[in-house]
């Protein structure tokens, strides 16, 4: 009988040791596989901040090389400094300039790289090439090569025929200055004069002269700055 108590008590303590050490093997079996996963978890974390990174940098140098390469060959964005274009364009206006496939024609708008060379003074404006920038010049095409033009009591006359130029003030003339007029444009040129006639130096004097082809940047064709007047140029 008493054989048969101890038996039985050994036979709980068994059963409380197993019962007591059982939750501890499985919480340490979880600890492992939380840790485990995190661990692999890690690295992919990793992985995914340097593919987002990287694709972030590819997405802005591809969209700078875009703007560069538009820049370069399709527009260019200046503005208006000075008065030579009033009132058509006064100073401060942003505009607009396309550079594509452009052949310049009678009353075109045009954008110019400099004519005269550095130092040279016309009015009280110096042409220099100290700054980073080149200066640029707007100014109206009046005559393209081959056509002849002349100035004939304050009137602009091509190939012998009075131009309409709505563009000008009430009242403008349009005076000769240093340039021998009649003439005719050679090949690959353009005569181009400003808007403010009385204010403009342009190809009426010999000091800029004719304007070559490679000369034009591109045609003004917008307006984006002041938003009153934001729309297209003529």
């Amino acid at each position: 009988m008493s054989e048969n108590i101890e038996n039985n008590n050994i036979n709980d303590e068994t059963f409380e040791n197993i019962e007591n050490n059982e939750p501890d093997v499985k919480n340490d079996s979880s600890e492992e596989i939380i840790f485990e996963v995190f661990e692999e978890n890690e690295p992919k974390k990793k992985k995914s901040f340097i593919k987002e990174l990287f694709d972030w940098v590819v997405s802005i140098a591809v969209a700078l090389l875009i703007v560069t390469v538009l820049h370069l060959y399709v527009f260019v964005n200046v503005e208006v400094d000075g008065a030579s274009m009033n009132s058509t364009l006064t100073h401060g206006d942003r505009l607009f300039v396309s550079r594509l496939f452009y052949t310049p024609k009678n009353s075109d708008i045009v954008v110019l790289a400099p004519t005269l060379k550095e130092g040279t003074i016309v009015g009280k404006s110096i042409m220099s090439y100290n700054s980073k920038e080149k200066p640029l010049y707007i100014k109206r095409v009046i005559a393209t090569e081959g056509q002849t033009i002349d100035i004939k009591d304050g009137r602009v006359y091509v190939d012998g025929a009075l131009i309409d130029e709505p563009y000008l003030d009430e009242g403008v003339f349009t005076l000769e200055k240093s340039t021998k007029l009649p003439l005719t444009v050679p090949k690959n040129c353009v005569f181009v004069m400003g808007d403010n006639r009385n204010n403009s130096s342009d190809s009426r004097d010999e000091r800029v002269g004719i304007v070559r082809r490679e000369q034009i940047v591109g045609k003004a064709v917008f307006r984006l700055l002041p938003l009153n007047k934001f729309g297209g140029i003529k």
